[in-house]
């Protein structure tokens, strides 16, 4: 084995992720070498050696998948991710959006023409935030993903206001945002609603995540919000999203059910079959003239060191226009910290 090893520490080095995929479902011995590594950098430990092999079994099964996506010309690589070792059910905990039937009460009102954005002097055709972000973050095996959208789209918002990159508190959405909003799911406009009407989000090192729900504790941090929520909307359509997007990230949820997403390392998704009701939620925060560009919270490990780009090549690609949110900003909040 330790041959083994020493032969994929150096085919590591020289091929592509999605190449290790596509070599290892072919030979036994690059899969447990691969395995080992994957146990290695996701700090796997297993109770016994039954589900260690449990582990190898559903391992195999996913590299094989991936493989067989790689092996599709459709310009997407896939790779090894945290997925790769879960079961179905574990899988499942990582979504997280709970759609909602109530409306939201800005959105029965007529939302804001989109303001174009300062030191633009007209909009192109494209724009992107991922620049006004720190490193993507990871929900862990909480179903929580409604809560990192909302904090997905307020640290965007924070520095497109001060300039600075911030962490703010997914905790304190998860704890005190709404009895219904947990981690077995939840929903980001509720989120927004709550951060209004209390003026008031910890940053994520005071009031730090837990991977569950607790009990609201906001009142024991300072708030390091700074601005004001002035309003949620919903954004109508493909179009509008773009529009909007020229300010400032948006919320929005898509069907994420399609396996191949859970290896996914880059390249812009066309697979259109995914027209089910969303089931996780993410920030939108860029488009160009062929794709969205999505900021997921799965960690960077996952596509594109956190990121995923779909196709915008038909309308509402995998309901990614059925529940679309944007925010209006004004002003300061008060005390405000950077992290």
């Amino acid at each position: 084995m330790k041959t083994v090893m020493i032969l994929f520490a150096v085919l590591a080095c020289i091929m592509a992720e999605e190449k290790m995929v596509n070599l290892a479902a072919k030979d036994p011995k690059v899969l447990q070498a691969l395995f080992k590594n994957f146990q290695h950098s996701e700090d796997r430990h297993y109770a016994n050696a039954g589900e260690a092999r449990l582990r190898l079994k559903n391992f195999r099964k996913f590299v094989g998948k991936m493989a067989e996506a790689n092996d599709e010309p459709d310009g997407v690589d896939y790779g090894v991710t945290f997925f790769a070792d879960l079961t179905e059910a574990e899988s499942q905990q990582y979504y997280g959006f709970a759609n909602k039937t109530h409306g939201a009460v800005e959105e029965e009102l007529e939302a804001p023409a989109p303001e174009e954005p300062a030191g633009l002097t007209a909009w192109g055709s494209s724009a992107n935030h991922r620049g006004r972000y720190n490193n993507a973050k990871h929900q862990g095996s909480c179903g929580s993903c409604w809560a990192f959208t909302t904090i997905g789209m307020l640290e965007g918002w924070s520095q497109i206001k001060t300039g600075r990159k911030y962490h703010l508190s997914e905790q304190q959405v998860l704890d005190c945002s709404g009895r219904s909003n947990d981690c077995g799911g939840g929903w980001y406009y509720e989120a927004l609603g709550y951060i209004k009407n209390n003026r008031h989000l910890a940053a994520s090192n005071d009031y730090r995540y837990q991977t569950r729900k607790g009990s609201c504790r906001r009142t024991s941090y300072k708030n390091s919000l700074p601005f004001s929520i002035t309003g949620v909307y919903k954004a109508r359509g493909d179009a509008d999203m773009a529009a909007r997007l020229n300010s400032g990230p948006l919320g929005v949820a898509m069907d994420f059910r399609n396996i191949k997403i859970r290896g996914y390392y880059s390249g812009i998704w066309t697979n259109t079959n995914c027209r089910q009701w969303p089931n996780h939620a993410i920030t939108l925060v860029g488009y160009a003239s062929n794709y969205w560009d999505i900021r997921n919270s799965w960690g960077t490990g996952w596509g594109d060191r956190g990121y995923f780009k779909i196709t915008r090549s038909v309308q509402n690609v995998c309901m990614i226009a059925s529940n679309p949110y944007f925010i209006t900003a004004s002003g300061s909040s008060g005390e405000e910290k950077e992290e």
